[in-house]
């Protein structure tokens, strides 16, 4: 059971630090701020249907924050990544979740 229960840990760390590591900058522009764009994004990317089926929501696949790397424009930038996993690959549809919400991905 502990065998079990330490690859379960294990995992879900592999999936968090792989997650982690898909934060992109979008630019928006909302009137009500970070916080109501951000809600936008997490329901736009959970409800998101990607083409190929096989792939599903990833647990812990929606992120936002509002504000860049620094925490600077919270009312204009927010830190994000949707993430959808088939259970051996990830893929991130930030295009597509930028697009459905009205923001623009940073390059």
């Amino acid at each position: 059971m502990h065998f079990l229960a330490s690859v379960v840990a294990l995992f879900s760390a592999l999936m968090l630090v792989s997650a982690i590591d898909e934060r992109v900058l979008v630019k928006f522009n909302d009137s009500k701020g970070g916080v109501d764009y951000c809600k936008q994004w997490k329901c736009a990317c959970v409800n998101y249907q990607p083409k190929d089926t096989s792939y599903e929501f990833a647990v812990s696949g929606a992120y936002c924050n509002p504000g860049d790397f620094q925490g600077r424009n919270p009312d204009s930038e927010a830190k994000v990544y949707c993430v959808f996993t088939n259970g051996k690959d990830t893929k991130t549809v930030n295009k597509h979740i930028a697009a459905a919400t009205g923001g623009t991905l940073s390059s």
